[in-house]
């Protein structure tokens, strides 16, 4: 898999709601391993969220909670949710790759 994936996150730690976060970490993925990591300042809002990511061209995104219309809008954006997600944000990153590699993915 190479692509990217978001995590919206408070400093080191996934952020408890997407539309709270001020911050995304920013992991490039080539062959299915974290190949950089940035980190990128976010404005206040799920709107302003979902615009960050699409321009960042996420293709993932690693967060606590979000609303149901955030959820629709990165749908459509054709941005995958794995929510849920808690902790530190680089084994948040780490386990997400995992299940792909034991998925064969």
């Amino acid at each position: 898999m190479t692509c990217t994936l978001a995590v919206a996150c408070e400093k080191d730690a996934v952020a408890p709601h997407f539309g709270n976060s001020p911050e995304f970490a920013v992991f490039e993925i080539l062959e299915n391993r974290i190949n950089g990591l940035r980190k990128v300042s976010a404005a206040p809002g799920d709107a302003a969220h979902i615009a960050l990511l699409r321009k960042l061209n996420a293709k993932v995104l690693l967060c606590g909670t979000l609303e149901s219309s955030a959820r629709a809008a990165l749908e459509e954006a054709g941005i995958e949710i794995v929510d849920g997600q808690t902790g530190d944000i680089i084994q948040a990153a780490g386990a997400f790759l995992m299940k792909l590699v034991r998925a064969g993915k």
